[in-house]
């Protein structure tokens, strides 16, 4: 009998220790929330910024025009040189 009495204080020793960091874990998780609080409330913009397509697109078609007149000329060239 006195061992379950030694069981029973100790386990309600546990459990108001428990309690007590239960308590100060919530006490120091509501003082960390007041830095959470937003300064704005967010909005959908009134227009996208990115992606630019129109201008990637005639981007790539530019860079292909160029290589494709730069790989022209030396195409020409080597024959030119060559005598074909």
């Amino acid at each position: 009998m006195k061992k379950l009495m030694t069981e029973q204080e100790f386990a309600q020793k546990q459990y108001i220790s428990a309690l007590a960091s239960l308590e100060a874990a919530r006490i120091r998780a509501g003082s960390k929330s007041r830095y959470l609080v937003a300064f704005a409330a967010p909005t959908l913009p009134q227009e996208a910024l990115y992606p630019h397509r129109i201008r990637s697109i005639l981007l790539v078609f530019g860079a292909s025009i160029l290589i494709f007149g730069i790989a022209s000329l030396v195409v020409a060239a080597v024959r030119e040189h060559a005598g074909f």
